[in-house]
């Protein structure tokens, strides 16, 4: 018992280290939207509308040369994005705190444990279609199934409409 208590004091702060390492290593992976704008991140909404609109310009496909208007093409609408994400203040503040551009069009996070929802604390993917699917959210057996199942040819719409 002494063992186990002494274990769990020396260890104590090792579960923060870990979730800031993993919010660490996730924001390394994504794309940087203040270094895409050369922006400071603490910088206000006057220096971002002025560095979004700079990126624009540069990285418009319409002033490229035809060799380089794919890459600019892309990275035009990564400069969109990281204007949209960050002239949010609810989006900006969750971008800072690491999630990704889908995660936060998706107004969710999904966890190490692969589970969707607020923190990673969600349903399963998997459980939610087979939930669908099985006759939970849909009534029945799944796609088709019925009486007929489809479009007659006479009506146009599936029995019951």
């Amino acid at each position: 018992m002494v063992q186990v208590k002494s274990l769990e004091e020396s260890t104590a702060g090792i579960d923060g280290m870990i979730r800031d390492a993993k919010t660490a290593l996730k924001k390394s992976k994504r794309v940087d939207y203040y270094k895409l704008l050369e922006l400071d991140q603490n910088a206000g909404d006057a220096d971002l509308k002025r560095a979004y609109r700079k990126a624009a310009l540069r990285y418009h496909p319409d002033k490229a040369s035809s060799q380089d208007r794919d890459e600019n093409e892309k990275k035009f609408k990564m400069v969109g994005q990281a204007n949209a994400i960050l002239s949010d203040p609810a989006k900006r503040q969750k971008y800072d705190a690491g999630w990704s551009a889908e995660e936060i069009d998706q107004g969710m996070q999904m966890g190490e444990d692969g589970t969707y929802g607020h923190g990673g604390h969600g349903a399963n993917m998997d459980d939610v279609f087979a939930h669908m699917f099985a006759g939970g959210m849909f009534g029945g057996g799944g796609m088709g199934g019925g009486r007929g199942g489809g479009f007659s040819r006479r009506g146009g719409f599936p029995p019951g409409f």
